[in-house]
């Protein structure tokens, strides 16, 4: 899991998808993006890539 250093905070990402427009997907409350990750799949399969993230003080 790649780790972004964001104003001294490290948060986790991840991209599926190779090419295509950028999408991001945002969980809510203090789910981290984990859950997200076969949906992710199924909108690259459509020609996306899609963005992941946990939220500050979520996730791993």
């Amino acid at each position: 899991m790649p780790i972004a250093k964001v104003r001294g905070l490290n948060i986790n990402y991840e991209v599926v998808g190779d090419e295509g427009p950028f999408v991001t997907l945002i969980t809510g409350g203090r789910r981290g993006y984990a859950e997200f990750v076969p949906l992710a799949h199924k909108i690259a399969a459509e020609g996306f890539r899609v963005l992941l993230h946990d939220r500050r003080n979520t996730g791993a």
